[in-house]
């Protein structure tokens, strides 16, 4: 083979080919607060809410900061330090959490591909006015999304993604039926159509992967939507 016709990565790795994309070998995941991830095979991450860990040692540290004046260069800079290396604790614990949790779902899963909801995470990344926004920062959203995606990049398997306007909560997964009366607080709902009962949580990770097959074109059993 011609090294013209090698897809090579930034390191110069050759790239190994994508897997076939099966319905039954994908895996829908849906990111939340409460939950870091559900899956749309019914399996829960729950959110190990890193920050919350260490929100008491670093107020205090910070709060020994802010009584130190800035005469005191020395004592300010050795007090600096111990605060910025509690952030760092919070990063590192954050960074080994997703990169445990990715790794053990690209390579010691049977899944060829993941679909994923593009959630604009960057945006909301920076926003860290609200407490949603804060949230989400310390679930690490961003983070994981873009562990996911070279990670099946190197091990030749696909990274779908859909929409992040997509109702994946509101639609029933099993006939395709529309709620548009769910609210943000519902956790559960039966569909009106045809009386199927939902985790709104598992039911959005079903139909993120749903809706990335269908969007492919192909004949994955495309249901039309009410």
């Amino acid at each position: 083979m011609s090294k013209q016709n090698l897809n090579y990565y930034d390191d110069k790795k050759e790239k190994p080919p994508l897997k076939k994309i099966k319905e039954s070998k994908t895996l829908g995941i849906d990111l939340g607060v409460r939950t870091l991830a559900t899956f749309s095979d019914g399996t829960k991450i729950e959110n190990p809410r890193h920050f919350k860990k260490y929100e008491d040692k670093l107020a205090i540290e910070q709060q020994k900061l802010s009584k130190i004046t800035n005469k005191e260069f020395r004592s300010y800079q050795k007090q600096k330090e111990k605060v910025q290396k509690v952030h760092k604790k919070i990063r590192n614990t954050r960074k080994d959490f997703l990169h445990k949790l990715t790794t053990s779902l690209v390579k010691n899963q049977d899944y060829t591909s993941y679909a994923m909801e593009d959630l604009a995470v960057k945006q909301m990344g920076q926003d860290n006015s609200t407490p949603m926004s804060k949230a989400i920062g310390d679930a690490g959203w961003r983070m994981l999304r873009t562990m996911m995606e070279y990670k099946c990049k190197d091990r030749g398997k696909n990274f779908l993604t859909i929409g992040r306007f997509e109702p994946s909560s509101k639609t029933c997964s099993v006939c395709g039926y529309i709620y548009q009366e769910l609210r943000r607080d519902d956790k559960e709902w039966n569909c009106q159509s045809c009386n199927a009962h939902h985790d709104r949580d598992e039911n959005a990770a079903k139909n993120i992967k749903n809706f990335a097959l269908i969007s492919l074109g192909k004949d994955f059993g495309e249901r039309k939507r009410a």
